[in-house]
């Protein structure tokens, strides 16, 4: 059967509940990784690589698909994506990652590993915007 009730009452149930998720949920991890029992230094970095490296990668593949995209990524999905714009903002990603693991030993395997962390975090970023 078909809920046949008032209208808008999923929308309305919804929207508060999205809002405590996202608002409430997902800021309490930021304070989880600021309270590992590391330095307070490590720590930083630590927090500074989830923010910084997903934006890096967003802001590194606008403005490289904006400069040189020519062959859509996935057109039905997103048709502003584009094959360059990816690889610009993998690497973006990966140099953002690199730079800041040089501010406190957060990698125990120094710039490589920081720059597969960047290409991971960029992959689950495209996987997640399509």
């Amino acid at each position: 059967r078909r809920y046949a009730g008032e209208p808008g009452a999923v929308a309305r149930v919804a929207l508060p509940a999205f809002a405590v998720g996202y608002l409430g949920l997902l800021p309490c991890f930021f304070a989880q990784v600021r309270w590992l029992p590391v330095t307070a230094d490590t720590s930083a970095v630590m927090l500074a690589l989830v923010v910084f490296v997903p934006k890096g990668n967003d802001i590194g593949a606008y403005f490289t698909g904006r400069a040189l995209g020519r062959h859509p990524l996935a057109p039905r999905l997103s048709p502003k994506k584009t094959w360059e714009g990816f690889a610009g903002g993998m690497l973006a990603g990966a140099a953002v990652a690199v730079g800041l693991s040089f501010l406190a030993p957060v990698f125990t395997h120094g710039p490589l590993e920081a720059a597969a962390f960047g290409l991971v975090v960029g992959l689950a970023g495209v996987f997640g915007d399509l």
